[in-house]
């Protein structure tokens, strides 16, 4: 046997097998044979890609320009990955995060499959070949060199068209548009792309849906293939149920605030918007926005500060374990890319304006679907659960008295009910006594330190009051500071009332608490600290929407006083009916309604909302009365002392 000399090793020649080889690989070979760092997206965004001149910020990928997109990216390279939904506004790094993920498969992918890059259109995906993607793999770094990603393309021009890329290493990456079956190939797909999918035809010209197909191109090895859906959400309603409802884990980006470092994701009601502003008014002075925990205000500085030390969180899915698909949410009110002054622009013109109006708020600063369904029911049914009490009275049969108190900006709404024993089935009664508005604190001890009475004379004193915590700002509101303190500091001073918060997040737990060490928006303690309790307000209007249903005359019910006077029903008006004061509570029992994800919704245009909150807080209250042991009958009870101040006396 012959011997081959070469410079690094004598090795065996074969001519019959080998032909010419000397021992040095061609370069295909090399390449073909070379086993890449293993390196997440972000990680390999970090280190090779370069952003081209028709973006903002040309040049190296500097993160810190959308930390929020660092996640979403390491997700997508994650091993046991196969969908992730991205619903985003404009301007929010969807392509950004589009084009790291397929350069990360073209360098550390596997070499036997292809990218497919799904638009809504032919021009669509062309022009992103040609503006954005062909311009990112030749990309060369600052000393003019060829990039990490030039070198996998071919020698061959042809190989490099807005029609598909060839890479010299095996791998290829076809544009594709919704209405063009021929368009995706049918190849094997690595990682799978649908770009602005609710833009995308219903169905193509054979009456498939083109993200039918694109799920087909990963049917040859599932535990490979990647797909990848982004959007902002339109017309077509996919993106925003894919990635809040459809995926199995679910997160949304919320930001700090900077001054109670809660977790908030702020909405319309926070905008810091004067009472009659117009567009132009928030156009030309710019606005501000309020903490929905705490009230503080931020502006512009410090909405990009509470961004950066956000966070993505798990809403839904948190139990899951090993999940494989992944949906990100994140409203424009948590993007400093889009300025406070144009999304308050586009709230009052929603307000103000036609459908296509409130359609393009809810799509591109929301980034929900628009649901035009209002609330619908009657608010005469709220008023066929009286009984025939005169307001102020208190059945004989009661357990308990308690008030709930909605904080407004210049006065309190508030609610006294009666709470029944529990029976049996472990159903229990609350009675309306009274309701009414109230201006100051003041006025607040001097309803809790007032004597209710029964027809049978039966004394009763109120011996629990929840109290809003204050901390939300509503949009059009004139003051400019959030109560949050005010109440902390009277419930510090009145053990009756307790603060308590509604967050409006569906979680697992529908009641948390949370200790307080200091006033918000100072450095100042608060003695002895003070408990905050948290309500997921979605769970509780569930329960109360159920009670409301009840007949008056049935356990478990909600049972209203009749809404006139004593002297109203003794001495009626000649002919004339009196005047029902509960419709104006009623109405406020019927302003919300639930929208498609279950979640309940205030449907401004019908009303406000106020008793229906103070409602809400009671469901709650008779929950902390049963724990207390305070529903269960005297016979019933176990032996021992137990004093409850300022209860009921007989």
């Amino acid at each position: 046997m012959q011997l081959v000399q070469t410079k690094t090793t004598t090795i065996p020649a074969y001519p019959q097998l080998f032909g010419r080889f000397t021992g040095h690989p061609s370069r295909a070979l090399r390449r073909r044979m070379r086993t890449p760092e293993r390196i997440s997206t972000s990680e390999w965004a970090r280190r090779y890609r370069r952003v081209t001149e028709i973006d903002s910020a040309p040049g190296a990928w500097d993160e810190s320009l959308l930390p929020h997109t660092v996640e979403i990216m390491d997700k997508i390279s994650q091993p046991g990955t196969r969908e992730v939904y991205i619903c985003m506004p404009e301007r929010g790094g969807k392509t950004q995060i589009l084009l790291n993920a397929a350069a990360h498969t073209i360098d550390q992918g596997s070499k036997s499959g292809n990218i497919f890059w799904l638009l809504p259109t032919e021009q669509e995906a062309k022009k992103a070949m040609a503006e954005r993607i062909i311009p990112m793999i030749k990309a060369k770094d600052d000393l003019g060199r060829p990039g990490r990603l030039a070198r996998y393309l071919s020698r061959y021009d042809d190989d490099t068209k807005r029609g598909a890329i060839r890479f010299n290493h095996g791998i290829r990456l076809f544009p594709a548009w919704s209405n063009s079956p021929a368009s995706l190939a049918s190849y094997f797909g690595v990682l799978n792309i649908a770009d602005e999918i609710d833009k995308f035809e219903e169905s193509n010209k054979e009456g498939t849906s083109s993200l039918t197909q694109l799920e087909k191109r990963g049917r040859d090895d599932r535990s490979k293939s990647k797909n990848i859906y982004a959007s902002t959400p339109g017309k077509n309603r996919r993106i925003y149920t894919l990635a809040t409802e459809e995926a199995q884990q679910v997160r949304q980006y919320h930001l700090r605030c900077i001054d109670c470092s809660a977790w908030i994701i702020p909405d319309e009601t926070n905008l810091d918007i004067t009472e009659k502003a117009t567009v132009k008014d928030v156009e030309i002075g710019g606005c501000s926005i309020a903490c929905p925990e705490c009230g503080a205000i931020m502006g512009e500085e410090d909405r990009g500060a509470a961004y950066r030390s956000g966070r993505w969180i798990v809403t839904k899915g948190a139990e899951v374990k090993n999940p494989t698909s992944f949906g990100y949410h994140m409203s424009a009110f948590c993007l400093p890319m889009v300025p406070l002054k144009e999304i308050a622009a586009a709230y009052l013109r929603a307000e103000q304006g036609a459908n296509v109006s409130k359609v393009a708020f809810a799509n591109g600063y929301k980034v929900c679907d628009y649901d035009s369904v209002k609330a619908t029911e009657d608010y005469k049914d709220i008023l066929a659960l009286c009984d025939d009490r005169p307001r102020d009275v208190v059945p004989d049969d009661s357990a308990a008295l308690v008030v709930e108190v909605d904080t407004q900006q210049s006065g309190f709404y508030y609610e006294v009910f009666a709470v029944g024993y529990l029976t049996a089935a472990g159903s229990v009664k609350s009675s309306l006594v009274s309701k009414g508005y109230l201006l100051s604190f003041s006025d607040l001890v001097v309803l809790g330190q007032r004597t209710w009475h029964s027809p049978n004379g039966r004394t009763f004193n109120i011996i629990s009051g929840l109290i809003d915590s204050g901390g939300t700002r509503k949009a059009g509101t004139p003051a400019k500071h959030s109560r949050t303190k005010e109440v902390y500091e009277f419930c510090k001073a009145n053990p009756l009332f307790k603060p308590v918060k509604g967050t409006g997040k569906k979680s697992g737990a529908p009641v948390s608490h949370t200790t307080l060490e200091r006033y918000p928006g100072t450095s100042k303690p608060i003695p002895g600290g003070l408990i905050l309790t948290l309500i997921d307000v979605h769970y509780f209007k569930d329960e109360l929407a159920r009670r409301l249903q009840v007949n008056p005359n049935d356990p478990g019910g909600i049972v209203l006083y009749s809404g006139f006077t004593a002297q109203q029903l003794e001495n009626p008006a000649e002919g004339i009916a009196p005047e029902n004061e509960l419709i104006d509570y009623a109405k406020h029992m019927c302003s919300e309604y639930k929208n498609d994800l279950g979640l309940w919704e205030h449907d401004r245009k019908a009303g406000r909302n106020d008793y229906r909150d103070c409602a809400t807080y009671h469901i709650y209250h008779v929950d902390l009365l049963t724990q207390w042991g305070v529903l269960t009958q005297a016979e019933a009870r176990p032996r021992g002392r137990r004093v409850l101040s300022k209860g009921v006396q007989s």
